[in-house]
């Protein structure tokens, strides 16, 4: 008999990433990835802005897909 573990809570320090995809392979439901964005985000100034929770990281499914699609294609 083996139990599925989960996080209680699930938060990724965006100030510690260093953007080496351990991320991805690790993620279970392949529901993390790295994109190659060439949009400019605005810079924060304050360290809970850097702090990605559940709610910051959830994006709509149709937004999700058109993501995929266009990953797909490049």
């Amino acid at each position: 008999y083996r139990e599925e573990k989960y996080a209680e809570i699930y938060e990724i320090n965006m100030l510690r990433c260093i953007f080496c995809g351990l991320c991805e392979e690790a993620c279970p439901k392949e529901a993390i990835y790295l994109t190659k964005s060439k949009k400019i985000v605005n810079s924060g100034y304050e360290r809970e802005d850097f702090i990605y929770g559940k709610d910051k990281l959830v994006m709509p499914l149709e937004m999700a897909i058109k993501n995929t699609q266009t990953n797909t294609v490049n």
